[in-house]
């Protein structure tokens, strides 16, 4: 009974430390027409983006460094590679894109993101 208690309450302390890595930031860069909603996960390297027009988004593998946070969102069937930066200290986030193949699509661009409050659900 007691190695019972002992791993409930290592499961409740480690999901509470999980939790605690979590950020939530809002971006807006001129290039996407709709605001950007991040959840950083610096405990498990993951960041999700997702669109607040259409709640579209994903996943990915993302580098925590001491100044910056990057990640990628590439689709290497049709060519696409888009990489978002984000600076720790100013929340400047930086947006760069290209179409493999296709002469002028390479474009990048700026904006900035705020800390926000996750959204509570309703039910």
């Amino acid at each position: 009974m007691k190695q019972f208690a002992v791993l409930v309450i290592a499961v409740v302390v480690s999901a509470k430390s999980v939790a605690a890595d979590l950020t939530y930031l809002e971006c807006k860069l001129p290039s996407i027409t709709t605001e950007l909603l991040l959840t950083l996960n610096e405990g498990t390297g993951k960041v999700s983006q997702t669109y607040k027009v259409d709640g579209t988004g994903f996943t990915a593998e993302a580098q925590f460094n001491p100044n910056e946070i990057i990640y990628r969102n590439d689709n290497p069937r049709v060519g696409v590679k888009e990489q978002f930066t984000i600076d720790r200290k100013t929340l400047q986030i930086s947006h760069a894109f290209s179409v493999s193949g296709l002469e002028g699509s390479d474009k990048k661009d700026s904006g900035l993101c705020k800390v926000v409050k996750p959204e509570k659900n309703k039910v």
